[in-house]
């Protein structure tokens, strides 16, 4: 295994996490069953780094509008990633360090330089018990005051070895953010739409929960307010975030030097 993978285990369950490859967890292996997008290395989804696995985004999650925002009297241009937005942060094209780890925890970090210009550091924890992964990322202002957001983008598969259902997501929206014709949020509380989905939720009902039949149920928690659901024919994207797509742009949260936000994110899940 490369010395940048390391792979928690508690004899039933396995997680996967790749350092090199943006610290996400690249594969989560729940009772004979892998749950996640593009955890086989062959897979054409690993082409694209946005499109596979469970990454996190920081410093910002989603899209900011056009790559820029003004923070303290200063306009900041990011990479357009997605033209003409930026989006996901930085973190998950970047080569994390091994701080800890052992058979079923896992501490890694990352200091943010180029091309996020406000410095700063992340540590991303992990642990994998029985019947749940636990994941944290916490961000912290170093240098200089900075605008900051936290979150995951985890691809669930539709279907699953030995499962003949497909995956089916409930959840209780109680509003979604409003989206404009750039699909970047107006700052508007609006009705649900039908699905398909790309859409950022808030003040859930209840909280995300994914079954394949009767085989296997994913019950998804965080402390995070807002919940991105992208529902593209291949997988199911249930994205836990501090804020909306572009709150640079609206009403960032800011760090001043030594300050965090920690945003957490839990998987449960029930084998039957």
């Amino acid at each position: 295994m490369s010395p940048t993978v390391v792979e928690l285990s508690d004899g039933r369950s396995s997680a996967r996490f790749d350092l090199g490859a943006g610290g996400r967890l690249a594969s989560l292996h729940i009772s004979g069953r892998e749950v996640l997008v593009g955890a086989e290395p062959s897979s054409p989804d690993r082409t694209n780094p946005m499109a596979w696995g469970c990454y996190p985004m920081v410093p910002w999650a989603g899209r900011v509008a056009d790559g820029s925002f003004e923070f303290d009297g200063t306009t900041h241009q990011l990479p357009t990633t997605l033209p003409p937005h930026a989006i996901h942060g930085t973190a998950y094209v970047s080569t994390w360090s091994l701080m800890e780890s052992s058979d079923t925890t896992l501490i890694m970090r990352l200091d943010l330089g180029d091309p996020w210009p406000l410095g700063g550091r992340v540590e991303q924890r992990a642990e994998l018990g029985s019947d749940q992964l636990r994941l944290e990322l916490e961000v912290t202002a170093t240098e200089s005051p900075m605008p900051a957001m936290a979150g995951w983008h985890p691809w669930f598969r539709r279907t699953i070895d030995g499962c003949e259902a497909p995956v089916d997501l409930g959840f209780g929206p109680a509003s979604v953010w409003e989206l404009d014709d750039r699909a970047i949020p107006t700052g508007a509380l609006v009705e649900a739409p039908p699905p398909p989905w790309d859409h950022c939720f808030t003040d859930l009902a209840s909280e995300p929960a994914l079954r394949w039949g009767d085989e296997l149920e994913l019950r998804l928690s965080s402390n995070c307010t807002d919940w991105v659901i992208y529902t593209p024919d291949h997988a199911v994207c249930v994205e836990p975030q501090t804020a909306a797509p572009d709150s640079f742009n609206r009403t960032p949260d800011f760090l001043q030097p030594g300050e965090s936000l920690l945003a957490t994110f839990t998987i449960d899940w029930q084998v039957n």
